[in-house]
């Protein structure tokens, strides 16, 4: 099971998006499953990390986001989970002057495993992002 994490509570509904999306990119029949979670840490949040084969790390440019980043990868790492299961997708950050997707990495002291189109690129150029991220992943795609 792939499981897609919001870095903060405020961000559930984009999380439901990208995993809509992400599902919707993998092609069918397939065994796997993707779930959005709140990323606050409570039990439910530490069983649903257990029960993942790889949680993406969704992180938005906001800062409530940024901070709730880089707390979710030292309590993941803190317990023993690899960097290998938690992942970090970037959606909405800017290369024009704003922080940066390599800003973002140095940050969070992490490899950026895939950034997603911003809602404002055309359609086409968002459902073949979804599907390379599909495929990046093993879920199949591209």
């Amino acid at each position: 099971m792939l499981v897609l994490v919001t870095a903060h509570h405020s961000e559930r509904e984009l999380a439901r998006t990208v995993a809509l999306r992400l599902r919707m990119a993998i092609p069918l029949p397939t065994t796997h499953r993707v779930k959005a979670a709140d990323g606050r840490v409570a039990p439910d949040f530490v069983t649903t990390l257990d029960t993942a084969d790889r949680t993406l790390l969704l992180v938005t440019p906001s800062s409530t986001s940024l901070r709730t980043a880089q707390r979710l990868l030292k309590f993941t790492s803190g317990i023993g989970v690899g960097v290998d299961r938690v992942l970090v997708v970037a959606h909405g950050f800017r290369d024009d002057g704003g922080l940066g997707v390599r800003e973002l990495g140095d940050l969070l002291q992490r490899e950026i495993y895939w950034e997603l189109e911003s809602d404002g690129a055309p359609s086409e150029r968002q459902d073949s992002n979804y599907v390379e991220l599909a495929a990046k992943l093993g879920l199949g795609g591209a």
